[in-house]
């Protein structure tokens, strides 16, 4: 009887949390496009090439991508913001070799596709993360719905890969 129950707690909002990231996936995938990046579920990177990116939705303060790909050992990186609308190079001085290493060593490839647990905040107050890499012509894609708030033990390992490609400094909120 207890299972029965804790099912239908948790079921929906499992569901619930899939259908967010759902949502934001979906968002994030039109902004690639606007970007003009191409769809790297239809056409992957092959060989030594390696494509990742970064796509954050703050919903109030804004939403960015960051692209960085390798190609013949080389990379390169750019962000693009949304509102006001600004496509920036980043600086060689951003060691992407080494970051693409650790978020490797952390986990990134084991992180879920999509989150086991909703957040307690609104969709329309809180922070969505997409990250999105092509490796070995492989795509793969995790995302997180307000990974901050740390419900889940995959919210810190998150944050951490976050940061590790990023730069950008998030710790959960309690």
């Amino acid at each position: 009887m207890l299972r029965f129950l804790l099912a239908l707690i948790l079921v929906p909002a499992v569901a619930s949390a899939q259908a967010d990231a759902a949502w934001a996936r979906s968002l994030a995938h039109g902004d690639f496009e606007y970007a003009g990046l191409r769809d790297l579920s239809t056409t992957p990177v092959n060989g030594d090439t390696v494509e990742v990116r970064i796509w954050w939705d703050g919903s109030l303060s804004g939403r960015w991508i960051i692209r960085a790909p390798r190609e013949g050992g080389t990379w390169t990186a750019e962000r693009f913001q949304f509102k006001p609308q600004d496509r920036t190079a980043l600086p060689d001085s951003i060691n992407w070799a080494r970051r693409w290493d650790l978020a490797l060593a952390a986990g990134l490839d084991s992180l879920p596709p999509l989150p086991d647990h909703r957040s307690p905040v609104p969709r329309d107050d809180g922070e969505f993360f997409v990250i999105q890499w092509s490796h070995l012509g492989v795509v793969k894609e995790s995302s997180a719905d307000n990974p901050t708030m740390c419900v889940a033990t995959s919210d810190a390992r998150f944050l951490e890969i976050v940061l590790l490609l990023t730069g950008e400094h998030r710790v959960c909120e309690h």
